[in-house]
C-alpha cells in the first residue's frame, strides 16, 4: 500500500525503531548498574539501524548481555563519582550566589558534567569496540579533553535533555533514540582519531576538517 522507498515513509519507521529502542534502553536502565551496558548497547544499536542492518531486538539485547560483564564495576564507580558531586552541588546551592559559594558551584557542576561526557565517550567506545577496558578508558579519557568544541556541544545536549524531560516528560519515549544517533554523528570522528579502524559512518565534514589540517 505504501512505498517502503519513499523518504517520508523510511524516516517514520526509522523514527518507530528509535521509539522502541528507547523504551528498551529505559527498561533495561531501571537497576541502574546497567546504565553503561544499556548505553553501549543502544549506541552500537544506532550504528546498525544508520546501517539498515542487524535486528533490532535480538541485536540490543544480545550486546547487553555482552557489555554488562565488562562495564557494570565501572557503571558502580562513574554514579558513585557523579553522585557525590551531585551530593555536593546540593549543598552549595543555598549558597551559589555569593562569590566562593558561586565558584565552587560552578566547579561542582563542571566536574558533574565531566564525569557525564566521560562515561557517554567509554560506554559509546565499549559498545563498538571489544578492545581491552584499559585501552577504551584511556581512549575515553583522551576524548574528554582534547575534543574542547565536540564536549561542549554534548555537554548542552545532555542538559538540554534533561531540562526538556522536566518539562514535557513524554519525550522521554523518544529522546534516548535520538541521541544516540546524534551521539553517532560526535564519537565516530573521534574514534576514527584515537582508534585505527575502518568505517563507513565517518562524518564528511570531520573529513574536511582533517585534510585541511
Amino acid at each position: 500500500m505504501f512505498d517502503q522507498e519513499n523518504r517520508v515513509i523510511v524516516i517514520i519507521n526509522k523514527l518507530a525503531d528509535l521509539v522502541i529502542l528507547s523504551v528498551m534502553w529505559l527498561v533495561s536502565c531501571l537497576p541502574l548498574v546497567t546504565v553503561g551496558a544499556a548505553c553501549a548497547a543502544a549506541y552500537d544499536t544506532v550504528i546498525d539501524l544508520r546501517r539498515d542492518s542487524g535486528h533490532l531486538f535480538r541485536g540490543y539485547f544480545a550486546r547487553l548481555g555482552q557489555n554488562f560483564k565488562g562495564l557494570w564495576h565501572l557503571t558502580l564507580g562513574l554514579w558513585a563519582a557523579a553522585g557525590g558531586f551531585s551530593a555536593i552541588v546540593v549543598r552549595l546551592w543555598p549558597i551559589r550566589f555569593s562569590f566562593f559559594g558561586g565558584v565552587y558551584f560552578f566547579m561542582t557542576c563542571f566536574f558533574v558534567l565531566t564525569v557525564v561526557i566521560y562515561a557517554v565517550h567509554l560506554n559509546c567506545l565499549c559498545g563498538r569496540f571489544t578492545l581491552p577496558r584499559k585501552g577504551l578508558m584511556k581512549v575515553a579519557l583522551w576524548m574528554t579533553f582534547t575534543r574542547p568544541q565536540y564536549n561542549l556541544l554534548l555537554a548542552f545536549v545532555v542538559v538540554g535533555l534533561v531540562w526538556m524531560t522536566q518539562v514535557f516528560p513524554p519525550v522521554v519515549l523518544i529522546m534516548p533514540g535520538l541521541f544516540f544517533w546524534f551521539l553517532t554523528y560526535i564519537e565516530e570522528p573521534g574514534f576514527h582519531r584515537f582508534v585505527d579502524y575502518e568505517d563507513d559512518l565517518r562524518s564528511p565534514v570531520e573529513d574536511d576538517i582533517t585534510r585541511s589540517a
